[in-house]
């Protein structure tokens, strides 16, 4: 039986992490409360015209912010597409099963909570948790330690699925291979980064809603 290393000491803290450069940094905060701004108030101007305050000012008011709003989308989305590079396709990698708890369900199929240790062929190898629908019949194969085949996109590494029938190249590989814990610190997360970018957006959206309120009241 092969044995594959995990290769721990290289990898990284977060893997699978798409660069949020595009959420960070004044310039991007800026933004956000300017898309937030922009967005509640051309849609309250659009709704206080419809009550009958303001008229066709408040409407050509907000139809002007709306329209500005989605220039802004546009642009910023073609620069986090620029800054992101293309999303690279799926990939097959063998994984060990760490830990399973099966959830309760009335079907024939049980949500069980997985918890991997995922070795690409490129790549060091990391720690993931998932949650995937298995058939109550099948749930014994899927042992602590056995290895498993999972898809993830390298880029989106939290968000690996579990083959449940591969083909023969890769069922060979999971019987006859063998793969080695990762630490927990290799653990694939989610990325937050847009968090701070929401909320500022949400607090501009509320000045928006406030100031179109003012305006036309």
């Amino acid at each position: 039986m092969t044995s594959r290393p995990s290769d721990a000491a290289g990898a990284p803290q977060h893997p699978g992490r798409v660069d949020p450069a595009a959420f960070k940094g004044p310039g991007a905060m800026a933004r956000g409360l300017a898309t937030g701004i922009t967005l509640g108030g051309g849609i309250t101007c659009l709704i206080m015209a419809g009550v009958g305050s303001g008229g066709g000012t408040a409407a050509a008011t907000g139809a002007a912010l709306l329209a500005v709003n989605l220039v802004w989308f546009m642009v910023g989305t073609k620069r986090r597409r620029r800054i992101q590079g293309p999303r690279p396709e799926p990939v097959l990698a063998l994984a060990r099963i760490e830990s399973r708890k099966a959830l309760s369900s009335e079907t024939g199929d049980i949500p069980v909570e997985f918890d991997l240790t995922v070795a690409p062929d490129e790549g060091p190898a990391f720690r993931v948790s998932l949650t995937q629908p298995i058939n109550l019949v099948d749930i014994p194969d899927y042992r602590v330690g056995g290895i498993i085949v999972v898809r993830f996109r390298p880029t989106e590494a939290w968000g690996a699925k579990i083959i449940t029938a591969p083909d023969a190249y890769w069922a060979e590989r999971a019987a006859t291979e063998a793969v080695d814990s990762a630490p927990e610190s290799t653990k694939a997360k989610v990325p937050l980064d847009g968090c701070g970018f929401c909320a500022v957006a949400f607090v501009g959206m509320l000045a928006g809603s406030a100031g179109g309120i003012l305006l036309f009241h």
